[in-house]
Order: C-alpha cells, then sequence, then structure tokens
C-alpha cells in the first residue's frame, strides 16, 4: 500500500506550477523521488565521484592555466574590457529575469555564460567543455580583479 507526503513549495512555485494544468505533479514528484533513490543506491557511486571529480579539476585546471596565460599577454584594458563585458551581460540577464514572468532562467544565464566565455577563448582551445571554461572565466576574472586594485591602490598612493 502506497503513503502520502506532505510537500511544502513557496507561492512562487505553486504559480510557475499553474501554467501547466496537465502535468501530475504527484507523478513528477514519484520521478524524482525514484531517481534519488537510483542516483544514491548505484553500485560503485563513490568511484564515480571521485573519478568526475578528478576530470573537472583536469579540465577547470587546463582551462585555468589557459586564461592565466592569455592574462600575461593581453594589455590591461582588454582584459577589463573582457571581465566587465560579461558583468554587464550578466547584469541585463538578471534584469531581465527580473522582470519577466516566464521560468526562473539559471539554466540559461549558464548557458549564456559559457557562449560568451568560449568566445573570448583562442579558436584552437574552444572545444573546451563546461569546467575548461569555468576554469578559464575564473583566472581572467581573478587577475582582472587583482589587478584592479593594485591599480587602484597605486593611485591611492
Amino acid at each position: 500500500m502506497g503513503r502520502n507526503i506532505t510537500v511544502y513549495l513557496p507561492e512562487d512555485i505553486i504559480g510557475l506550477m499553474g501554467k501547466f494544468p496537465e502535468v501530475n505533479w504527484s507523478e513528477v514528484c514519484r520521478k524524482a523521488i525514484l531517481d534519488y533513490v537510483n542516483t544514491r543506491t548505484t553500485p560503485n557511486l563513490e568511484a564515480t565521484v571521485a573519478r568526475l571529480k578528478s576530470e573537472r579539476t583536469d579540465e577547470y585546471g587546463r582551462g585555468y592555466k589557459l586564461g592565466l596565460d592569455l592574462a600575461r599577454e593581453l594589455p590591461y584594458r582588454e582584459l577589463a574590457k573582457i571581465v566587465e563585458g560579461w558583468e554587464e551581460k550578466n547584469s541585463e540577464l538578471m534584469r531581465f529575469e527580473a522582470e519577466s514572468s516566464d521560468i526562473p532562467q539559471p539554466i540559461s544565464r549558464a548557458q549564456e555564460y559559457r557562449r560568451y566565455w568560449r568566445n573570448v577563448i583562442p579558436v584552437p582551445y574552444r572545444d573546451g567543455g563546461k569546467d575548461f571554461i569555468e576554469g578559464f572565466a575564473q583566472s581572467l576574472t581573478e587577475v582582472y580583479k587583482e589587478t584592479a586594485g593594485e591599480t587602484l591602490r597605486n593611485l591611492m598612493i
């Protein structure tokens, strides 16, 4: 025999669900719970997690190194243009999301993030995956912020 459970959902999610009256939300919850249980009970889950983490570390590290190498070659103004270009684009996306009544868009923002940074990556390296792009973007952003901080400190002296 089955068992009922209670799931608390905030009003904004209830509103989003209301846009899809044809959906059996109990079935959606049932499938999500089953997927979670299957994931947690998969044999060798620890080995899979360890392998994925090491792959992420390697891929991320390669992207990070490429970003550092590029940052050494770029003039500060070019570096600022790249990083500030993303910050401006991200602000626009967040403003659009706040004004829109559509489903929240963090996934599309992540896709835009990768698209933006992939276009900055030199052509022979553009086929790098998500982690590569994140490492690349992180290193350029860190160098930019550190350089901007040094510039500001020098102006204050």
